[in-house]
């Protein structure tokens, strides 16, 4: 599934194909929940709780 990156932890890629940092990621995500008010929520919580549900709907 996808392609192995080696050392590099870094998978998402932008619009132009850089790749975007870790940090970069977590940092936006923290400004958007605070922007509309949702408690504090890790993004590997989110992560964790997103796999049972797509288990559940037939996801392999």
């Amino acid at each position: 599934m996808g392609e192995h990156l080696g050392g590099d932890r870094r998978s998402l890629p932008k619009e132009n194909g850089e790749l975007l940092h870790p940090a970069n990621v977590t940092r936006q995500f923290v400004d958007l929940y605070e922007e509309i008010g949702l408690s504090t929520v890790r993004l590997h919580d989110l992560r964790h709780g997103a796999a049972p549900l797509a288990h559940a709907a037939g996801a392999t």
